[in-house]
């Protein structure tokens, strides 16, 4: 069971209020700052919480436009880079939820 846990929380998808695009992501600095915070966190807990690590990949979707920024680039398709952070916009065909799911090479 833990290592299943571990292959499916990766990439963590957390959506946001469906606002305009253009106010609902935060700029590259914001986000940036955002994701670091969230990995020493992680490393902090290492696992503790729930077991397993939670440390991954993270999208912040948009679920009105599907527009995400990323903590990392894509694994099979290159991102648009922004200062610390990736930016694209999410395939129809994948889930906007609270929940790992598998996308561009990574889980």
């Amino acid at each position: 069971m833990r290592g299943r846990l571990r292959r499916c929380i990766g990439l963590l998808l957390l959506a946001l209020p469906s606002v305009a695009s253009a106010q609902a992501l935060p700029d590259a600095s914001a986000a940036g700052a955002v994701f670091q915070r969230m990995q020493q966190l992680c490393a902090a807990d290492d696992g503790k919480a729930w077991g397993v690590s939670l440390c991954g990949p993270v999208l912040l979707v948009d679920p009105a436009s599907r527009q995400f920024v990323a903590s990392i680039d894509g694994a099979d398709t290159a991102l648009e880079r922004d200062g610390p952070v990736f930016r694209g916009r999410l395939p129809d065909n994948v889930p906007v939820a609270n929940t790992a799911v598998g996308w561009n090479g990574r889980t």
